[in-house]
């Protein structure tokens, strides 16, 4: 699963000035957890954190949210957002339901999901920068 989201999904934010991060908010004790995968954009007011989690159990699942804070002031929240499947829901577990054992599972299934994701990334992008809401962006609190 990890492989196919570095290959499919984390180029499109590369391409959108992302930075592979190790550390959380430049504090060197808020390190990326084994499951995450952390990036980073640094704007000239605000910084921009993607974070796409993984299952601990290795279940072919993930999930994929993304913050704007402000650069200073202790990094207040801007905006954030998770990427969802319906503009109802406040997160989504992309790939496997639960139900769904993980040993059946099939790669195909995980490309197919992958897929679906990286053809929404344009709307978590635009939601982040403009604070445009669209059907894949989770329920606003």
């Amino acid at each position: 699963m990890c492989n196919l989201i570095e290959s499919d999904i984390v180029p499109f934010f590369i391409e959108s000035g992302f930075s592979w991060i190790s550390v959380s908010y430049h504090d060197p004790e808020w390190v990326v957890s084994g499951n995450e995968i952390d990036l980073e954009r640094i704007n000239e007011e605000s910084v921009d954190t993607l974070s796409i989690s993984f299952n601990k159990y290795r279940s072919p699942t993930f999930q994929v949210s993304l913050i704007r804070r402000k650069k200073i002031k202790g990094n207040e929240f801007i905006r954030s957002a998770n990427l969802v499947a319906k503009n109802s829901e406040y997160y989504h577990v992309w790939c496997k339901p639960w139900y769904w054992p993980t040993k059946l599972w099939p790669n195909s299934l995980s490309d197919r999901e992958v897929k679906k994701v990286k053809s929404e990334l344009s709307q978590l992008v635009e939601f982040i920068e403009l604070g445009k809401l669209s059907g894949c962006i989770n329920k606003q609190t």
